[in-house]
Order: C-alpha cells, then structure tokens, then sequence
C-alpha cells in the first residue's frame, strides 16, 4: 500500500505535495539546454502571454467576446502575411501600403487573412480541410 503521508496533512497539504511530487519527476523544458524536436526551452514573452489569455479566461472567437485579442489576431494575420509574401517587415514604411480590395467606397477586404489555432494536430487538420475544400470546389 502506498502511503501519501495524508493521515496527518490536510486536504490543501496533499494537493501541493502532490503538485510538488508531479513538479520533480517532470522534464525540466525550461532548463537552457533542453531542445526538443517541437520546442526548447520557455519562452519568456510566451509564458507572458499565456498567463494573460489564463487571467482574462475568455473565448477569442469574436469580436464581441474578445475586442482587443480579435484585433491583435487581425494585426499578426496582416504582418505574417506581408512578411510571407511581399518580404516586409513591420520595421519597413508603409506609405505605399494597400490594406486590401475595395468593395465599394466604405468597406475593404483585409489582403492578407489567416487563422489561430492551439497546435499542430488542429493546425494540420484544418491544413487538410482547406486543401479538400479548395481542390472540391
């Protein structure tokens, strides 16, 4: 029988042993040295921006959900798709820039468009949808 000490500790005591124990048997992929074949060693604007999108525990599907990460989506779309594929980055001018094209006189169509998603396996199966989509239609 394994004995977790729990007898004498209370049930919060046991959790952060527990926390601990899990903790010290883990890789350590912070360690400078660590490489791994899909990721290294943490990031610290990453770690930065994950503790934000946890603090503010909301869903970034739309505009009226999430304002300020919906237009910050849009912003990375714009400059990855002007680094991708004019070989712009966003230290370069922008006075010769065209956002997109017109419909008409009020509205525009962004030029570059793309989508976020939490990890390769959704990124390559939506890569798969796309590719089936595009070749059906």
């Amino acid at each position: 029988d394994y004995d977790d000490g729990s007898d004498d500790m209370s049930k919060a005591d046991v959790f952060v042993n527990l926390l601990s124990q899990i903790q010290q048997y883990s890789v350590n992929t912070s360690h400078p040295n660590f490489f791994n074949q899909l990721f290294g060693a943490m990031d610290p604007v990453a770690l930065a921006s994950e503790l934000l999108a946890l603090g503010l525990n909301t869903s970034a599907y739309t505009y009226e959900t999430a304002p300020v990460l919906t237009m910050i989506e849009h912003e990375v779309m714009h400059r990855l798709g002007r680094l991708v594929f004019e070989g712009k980055d966003e230290e370069e001018d922008d006075e010769d820039e065209d956002d997109g094209g017109e419909i008409d006189s009020d509205v525009k169509l962004p030029k570059y468009d793309g989508q976020m998603v939490p990890g390769g396996s959704l990124s390559n199966l939506t890569a798969l949808h796309i590719a089936r989509h595009h070749w059906l239609v």
